[in-house]
């Protein structure tokens, strides 16, 4: 993986906010109507909001929500397997200068 500042990592990063921010979006776009499942009227209460061009593009800005989450969580999850497995666990703050380095045998592990 290139390293973290590349138009890849920064691409997917803006992808992964931008589906954030379509998701947050959806609910104040979308029209809500009260639905009662066992009403004889469903159809005449549900079919104006239904048909609504607010309900069209609310749901177009979902679907670009869930195309984007994919490709922003492949970019975060390429970027932290590129980062090693231990990276997140060690801190230079944790590791003390008076401490001798570690084994080699336990280079390979987390601590």
């Amino acid at each position: 993986m290139p390293p973290h500042g590349s138009f890849p990592a920064r691409a997917g990063a803006s992808a992964l906010a931008a589906s954030a921010l379509l998701f947050a979006i959806f609910p104040a776009v979308r029209p809500f109507f009260r639905l009662e499942v066992f009403s004889p009227t469903l159809a005449a209460v549900a079919s104006a909001p239904v048909a609504s061009p607010a309900w069209v593009v609310a749901h177009l800005l979902l679907t670009a929500a869930f195309a984007l989450l994919p490709i922003g969580l492949l970019t975060l999850a390429a970027t932290l397997g590129a980062a090693g497995p231990c990276a997140a666990r060690s801190s230079p703050s944790r590791a003390s200068a008076s401490s001798p380095p570690p084994s080699a045998s336990r280079r390979s592990r987390c601590r």
